[in-house]
């Protein structure tokens, strides 16, 4: 489940976890449509695949998902876009370890 990003956003909205708000993105409607609510800004994923930076861009442009769309489209990863949400640095353990919740 881990692996895939779509699976975990679904199981951590079932059990009531926090979690920013999240859609599936297979069309520039979708991505235009998750903008408009969203304040015009959103994290764009990779549902397998991305980490620390990898397949994850910052989106405030339908235009700028067209190539993720496109390679989505061709067989590629499919898409989220999740809030982006402020925050300072990844939550870690005093002693550097990363923290779950």
């Amino acid at each position: 489940m881990l692996r895939t990003r779509s699976r975990c956003e679904r199981a951590w909205t079932r059990l009531g976890l926090p979690n920013p708000a999240w859609a599936e993105a297979r069309s520039e409607a979708d991505v235009a449509q998750f903008l408009a609510e969203h304040g015009g800004e959103a994290i764009l994923k990779t549902a397998r695949g991305g980490y620390d930076g990898k397949g994850v861009m910052v989106l405030r442009d339908v235009a700028d998902a067209r190539p993720w769309l496109d390679a989505a489209a061709a067989g590629g990863p499919r898409l989220l876009l999740e809030q982006k949400v402020p925050f300072v640095r990844e939550p870690r353990g005093a002693d550097r370890t990363a923290a779950l919740w």
